[in-house]
């Protein structure tokens, strides 16, 4: 009944766009774009979420060696493949994460269970004839329960619609590490051409302003290499990052002014570009004067005409609810 089970769970993940694509992607990373994610990198027990799983391996060492429950093969399987799976990929922690609690709640339960009856030694009547609690029980804890729910829920966001207060701000709902600012800035004055973006904001701009033609977006495994190559060519500001904006016929740029501190120092030096907004975490940069395209000398074809054909073929069978990464990036 396990293996059905299983076999009818994994048959559910095909029923996507992409069929088999998604789950091999999940498993094994769908394109080479995303090796050069963080996310998609082995843990590293150094940075912080991995000191976090090898504390996790330590604490579940401990409570299983104090419990006396047995470990079903299904959990020890289950927790076998998500620190396999969290090890070889540092986004896959969020998935261990739920299976390592499931695991643990019967063990840490059991623990409880062994200290309690070591401190309770009263005997009461499980179903007293008057109703009330047996010896030694007390609402007390449940009151107290019930009094940190609602404390939680009145300070929580959730609370402002039924006992009112001031409403959320933008910044408070999507994050800080949005560009907010930016985004209201782009509504008002939308920029015409191709727009050069961090990748992480790019569903967020295009969202607040479909009309964008961004360069790429969060799912950057739907952009052809050479592309992609390019994006962390300009982005990084390494040498020829000014051919490439040329040869995508960028027409306004915006950089990060923290992860892209050097970008931004060396478009400000530029005398084509010329800052159009600028806030204290993004900058707008816009042409001064029309670019000139660049050709390739070795062999004479227009460099801007070949990129614009690579990303055009992608884009024919690419998912189209990411429209990012099959368009945004055509001149």
């Amino acid at each position: 009944q396990s293996l059905y089970l299983f076999e009818l769970g994994l048959a559910a993940t095909l029923l996507n766009p992409r069929g088999l694509d998604n789950l091999l992607g999940v498993w094994f990373g769908a394109s080479a774009n995303l090796a050069d994610l963080v996310d998609w990198q082995p843990l590293i027990l150094l940075e912080v979420g991995g000191r976090v799983f090898a504390l996790s391996i330590v604490l579940l060492l401990i409570v299983l060696r104090h419990s006396r429950e047995p470990v079903p093969f299904s959990d020890g399987l289950l927790l076998t493949v998500f620190t396999l799976a969290a090890i070889a990929q540092q986004r896959s922690i969020q998935w261990y994460a739920p299976v390592f609690g499931y695991v643990m709640a019967p063990h840490i339960a059991s623990i409880w269970a062994r200290h309690r009856e070591r401190r309770t030694s009263f005997e009461a009547d499980p179903d007293p004839a008057d109703g009330s609690l047996p010896e030694g029980r007390s609402w007390t804890y449940s009151l107290l329960c019930l009094l940190f729910i609602w404390v939680a829920f009145s300070l929580s966001g959730l609370s402002r619609p039924l006992l009112g207060g001031r409403p959320r701000v933008d910044a408070e709902v999507y994050g800080r590490k949005l560009p907010i600012a930016l985004a209201a800035r782009l509504q008002q004055e939308p920029p015409s051409g191709q727009l050069f973006n961090p990748h992480p904001w790019g569903d967020w701009l295009q969202h607040q302003q479909p009309e964008l033609q961004i360069f790429a977006g969060s799912r950057v495994e739907n952009l052809p290499r050479r592309v992609w190559q390019d994006y962390k060519q300009v982005a990084a500001a390494q040498a020829g990052w000014e051919r490439i904006l040329d040869r995508y016929r960028v027409t306004h740029l915006i950089a990060d002014r923290q992860q892209q501190s050097r970008l931004v120092g060396l478009m400000r030096s530029e005398p084509e570009w010329e800052v159009r907004y600028e806030d204290g975490q993004a900058v707008l940069f816009g042409r001064a004067r029309p670019a000139t395209t660049r050709r390739e000398a070795s062999s004479g074809t227009d460099v801007s005409d070949a990129a614009e054909g690579s990303v055009r073929d992608a884009s024919d069978g690419s998912d189209r609810s990411q429209p990012s990464a099959a368009s945004a990036t055509a001149a």
